[in-house]
């Protein structure tokens, strides 16, 4: 109980949580037995489920549409053409994949303590101001 308080239920809210949580130990007891199929986990019955397997799709679609897998994948292309050769270019893919891998531990960090609007916000606005710098950089 306690800490389902700590993560978000209300006093109130509580006993029925602890209630869903143990109705979907016995659910998942019984899939363990064979009852459940691929549909229960692609068509969940309750809404919560639906919405939450959206989202996760939704990141991961947009993670890929990004971009950023295709800076990773291309930057020894893209520091080929900049003039580093060789070991020059493996360097500096390693360092993008380095300041990528940095990055990211930040933001998580940050998304446990912030929340993920201000961080959603402060992206939009960094990312909206790249795209003027580079719009007058032509």
């Amino acid at each position: 109980k306690a800490a389902l308080l700590r993560v978000g239920s209300t006093p109130e809210t509580v006993e029925a949580d602890l209630a869903k949580i143990e109705r979907g130990q016995q659910h998942q007891a019984g899939a363990d037995e064979g009852e459940a199929s691929w549909m229960d986990v692609i068509c969940p019955g309750d809404a919560l489920t639906r919405s939450m397997i959206f989202a996760g799709m939704g990141v991961a679609f947009f993670s890929q549409a990004s971009g950023t897998e295709a800076i990773v994948y291309y930057s020894p292309t893209v520091l080929e053409k900049a003039g580093l050769v060789g070991k020059q270019a493996l360097l500096g893919t390693m360092g993008v994949g380095t300041c990528k891998i940095i990055f990211l531990a930040i933001g998580s960090s940050l998304f446990d303590r912030l929340g993920r609007q201000p961080l959603l916000i402060a992206s939009g606005l960094g990312l909206g101001f790249a795209f003027l710098v580079e719009g007058f950089s032509q």
